[in-house]
């Protein structure tokens, strides 16, 4: 087997990102589990987890992580290895050359060996497609790119690399089993650092109320990967062939027991960042994770939304003690603009049933609105805002 260096890089957003850069990591950690489980001897270098991992701006951007110096310098403390894994994020805006992400690849030749640049892909956050011919000429530096997912399909090139087969060129990732997954390798990440650095981001990132706190030990994860649903502006499902069913594959209910259990007791979790790209899809699986977090009681928060037709008033009872906000999506407050511009196939009355009973709970909603969409009339807008 091989002598495996993984590096999560440092990653530059945007003022007003959108998603959670700050847990884009989830990738590298997850795919670091797999590799070991399949015998690799694994170093892992997560720019969120060093001692001086932080949030700094330059310019109007902010640069997570550590300095790349201190990326550079871990890496270089794992010792000899056979190749060298960095992961690739939508905040490293693709198909451009990221200059910092530029600057740890150089860095990273310095070992003499293949490097692989993998998506890690894990579903719940924003993916911007990008061709591999751009992707691989504006990164000399790597070997190879894997596309989406990489838990599949990065083992099977560590072979062909230990026969010394050529690995050039664009990998498109395989889909996983996300049932035989381990749980993401947090014991090889220093949690304590991983946990300042998120508490910096929070500091200085200067934003006011946080809907969805980043406190204790917050971790990301994610129990189904992909969305059924066919929104025109969501892009779940990034590998999807034309012409094929948008499907989610989800955890059993054993299954997402035993993580949530493994992220609380095990690595210390006091928050879940619950990723997924819609947790209640299948009402089987949402109760599965609600009476999981009970059991761990173990906070928890879905900062992308969840379905407002897939709640009832039970759900919004066993979810009070555990969540800060709950999160639906409204889209628009018109029916045609949700029909026929947004194709969400929602009855907007199920958004005024769920508000009635987070009311009556107790627990705060937050709805998300979209206005300004193409097809959607001016009309239609201050529609929106009206019944907002």
């Amino acid at each position: 087997m091989s002598r495996v260096l993984l590096v999560h890089p440092p990653v530059s957003v945007a003022r007003d990102f959108i998603d959670y850069p700050y847990f884009s990591d989830l990738g590298a950690v997850q795919l670091a589990a797999v590799l070991r489980q399949q015998g690799h001897q694994v170093s892992l270098v997560d720019a969120f987890a060093l001692e001086r991992s932080s949030l700094t701006w330059v310019g109007d951007r902010a640069l997570l992580g550590a300095p790349v110096a201190d990326v550079l310098e871990r890496a270089k403390a794992a010792g000899e290895v056979d190749a060298v894994i960095v992961t690739f994020s939508p905040f490293h805006r693709p198909p451009d050359r990221d200059p910092v992400l530029g600057q740890v690849l150089v860095g990273l030749q310095a070992h003499g060996v293949p490097v692989l640049l993998v998506d890690a892909y894990q579903s719940g956050q924003h993916y911007v497609d990008a061709e591999g011919k751009d992707v691989l000429a504006a990164y000399p530096e790597v070997r190879c790119w894997v596309k989406y997912e990489a838990e599949a399909t990065v083992p099977r090139l560590l072979q062909r690399l230990a026969k010394g087969e050529l690995i050039d060129g664009l990998h498109r990732g395989e889909t996983p089993d996300v049932e035989t997954l381990p749980v993401p390798a947090w014991d090889l990440v220093d949690l304590p650092a991983a946990d300042a650095f998120r508490a910096r981001v929070v500091q200085h990132l200067g934003r006011g109320g946080w809907a969805f706190p980043i406190d204790g030990r917050t971790l990301p994860m994610v129990t189904s990967r992909g969305c059924p649903y066919s929104c025109v502006h969501c892009s779940s499902n990034p590998d999807r062939l034309p012409g094929t069913p948008k499907v989610q594959r989800r955890l059993s209910a054993p299954k997402l027991r035993a993580y949530v259990e493994t992220l609380v007791r095990t690595h210390g979790a006091t928050r879940l960042e619950v990723l997924d790209e819609l947790l209640n899809v299948d009402e089987a699986h949402f109760e599965g994770f609600l009476a999981a977090v009970a059991q761990a009681q173990v906070r928890f928060d879905v900062p992308n939304g969840l379905r407002a037709d897939g709640l009832e008033a039970r759900h919004f009872a066993a979810m009070k003690p555990h969540v800060t906000t709950v999160s639906v999506s409204a889209e628009s407050g018109v029916q045609r603009v949700v029909n026929e511009v947004v194709k969400k196939k929602l009855d907007l009355a199920r958004i005024t049933a769920a508000a009635k009973d987070a009311q009556a709970a107790g627990v705060p909603l937050l709805i998300h609105f979209i206005i300004g969409m193409p097809g959607e009339t001016a009309e239609e807008i201050n529609a929106t805002l009206a019944w907002a």
